[in-house]
C-alpha cells in the first residue's frame, strides 16, 4: 500500500508516531488484527503498521459521504452496522479471511467515550475458532487523546503509540458449542488484558458479569455468525 509511507510521514511529524512489537506480527495471513478503538485515526494507525492491505469493517455511516466512502472502499473498508448483528458484514470478513489475507475488527464495537477498553464483542473470537487464525492484539495510545469522540477535529502534537502484542492462539482441535463459547471467553480475557497493556493471566482480563446490553451483543454476533455458517453449508 502506497499510501503508508505518506501517512507514517504524517503521523511521526505531527503526533510522534512510534510502533513496538512488529516481530509479534505473523509473517503471513490469515489472521485477525483487533486494536481497541480510540479515535478515526485508528483504522490509519495500525493500517501502516502492516507490510500489506488488509480488509476491515468501518461504521457504515462513513460511507454515506461519496468521495469519504470510495477512499474507505480503496483502503479495503466495508461497511458494519453499529446498531445490529450484520451478517453481510461478517460474510465480507469470512470471504478475507478465506482468501489468506489479514481482517482488521474492532472488539469493542464503537469508539470509547472516556479512552478506556469498553466490553469486548465475541465475534473476533468466534471468527478466530472458526478459521483456527490468530488475533492480533494492537494497542493504540494517544489517539483518544489527540481526538476524543467528542471532539469534531483532531489536535496536534499528542503522541500517539501503536504496541503490538502477541497474538491470541484459538485450540487448533474442532469444539463443540458449549466448549466453544468457554474458548471464546477465555480467548476474549486475555485479548482484553493485552489490549489493555496487563500481560495476559488465564482467569482474568473481561469478566463473567458481563453488562447486559454487551451480554445481548455477544449473543447477536453469535447468532449472526451462525446464520451464515448455515448458509455456507447449503451452498456446498
Amino acid at each position: 500500500m502506497w499510501l503508508r509511507w505518506p501517512l507514517r510521514l504524517f503521523f511521526r511529524l505531527f503526533y510522534g508516531y512510534r510502533v513496538r512489537g512488529l516481530e509479534h506480527l505473523p509473517p503471513e495471513g490469515p489472521y485477525l488484527v483487533a486494536p481497541n478503538h480510540q479515535s478515526y485515526f485508528d483504522p490509519f494507525v495500525v493500517a501502516i503498521t502492516q507490510d500489506e492491505g488488509m480488509c476491515f469493517m468501518a461504521w457504515e455511516a462513513l460511507f454515506r459521504n461519496r468521495r469519504l466512502g470510495r477512499f474507505l472502499h480503496w483502503m479495503g473498508a466495508f461497511p458494519v452496522s453499529l446498531d445490529r448483528n450484520d451478517p453481510v458484514a461478517i460474510r465480507r470478513a469470512m470471504a478475507c479471511l478465506r482468501a489468506g489475507r489479514r481482517v482488521l475488527i474492532f472488539p469493542e464495537g464503537q469508539r470509547t467515550w472516556d479512552g478506556r477498553l469498553q466490553p469486548l464483542r465475541e465475534g473476533v473470537a468466534h471468527l478466530a475458532l472458526h478459521f483456527k487464525c490468530p488475533i492480533v492484539p494492537v494497542r493504540i495510545e494517544g489517539a483518544w487523546e489527540a481526538w476524543p469522540r467528542t471532539r469534531r477535529f483532531p489536535g496536534l502534537h499528542r503522541p500517539i503509540t501503536v504496541t503490538i502484542e502477541p497474538p491470541v492462539l484459538p485450540p487448533p482441535e474442532r469444539l463443540p458449542p458449549a466448549e466453544r463459547r468457554r474458548a471464546a471467553e477465555a480467548m476474549l480475557r486475555t485479548l482484553s488484558r493485552r489490549l489493555e497493556g496487563r500481560g495476559a493471566a488465564d482467569g482474568e482480563g473481561v469478566t463473567e458479569d458481563t453488562p447486559p446490553d454487551a451480554q445481548r451483543v455477544e449473543e447477536e454476533d453469535e447468532k449472526a455468525l451462525a446464520a451464515v455458517e448455515a448458509g455456507e453449508r447449503s451452498d456446498s
